[in-house]
């Protein structure tokens, strides 16, 4: 409660202590989940109504698009940097390793796999 006190005070909002408690007491003390659900329910409904739903389970979906959005620029970055002749092989080994790897890998894993299997071919054809 005090961390969110605190953040409503820096942030220049009202947060009442009850509503506070509120948030507290549904997100079991994680400070994450509760800063996280102050967030959505001022962007939500502010000023806070005592019967103003907290909502979570949201956040694993919100955190799973932002991984998804970081994944795919660290993946254009990659390719930004990867020759043009030697972009066709790489979405090879791309497509050779989603397909082999594990459910629930990440991409990152897949993009460290494959540009290693990429790099070891450059390595023996020179």
């Amino acid at each position: 409660m005090e961390v969110l006190i605190q953040i409503a005070r820096k942030e220049e909002f009202d947060l009442p202590m009850n509503f506070a408690a509120k948030i507290a007491a549904k997100s079991k003390q994680n400070l994450r989940k509760a800063i996280m659900a102050l967030e959505a329910c001022k962007a939500h409904n502010y000023p806070f109504s005592d019967d103003q739903p907290i909502p979570f389970g949201w956040e694993e979906k919100y955190t799973f698009l932002i991984e998804l959005h970081l994944q795919q620029k660290l993946v254009e970055q990659f390719l930004k940097g990867v020759e043009a002749n030697s972009r066709r092989e790489l979405y090879y080994w791309h497509a050779y390793y989603d397909k082999r790897l594990p459910t629930g890998t990440t991409a990152l894993l897949k993009l460290e796999d494959y540009k290693f299997a990429w790099f070891n071919q450059v390595q023996a054809r020179d």
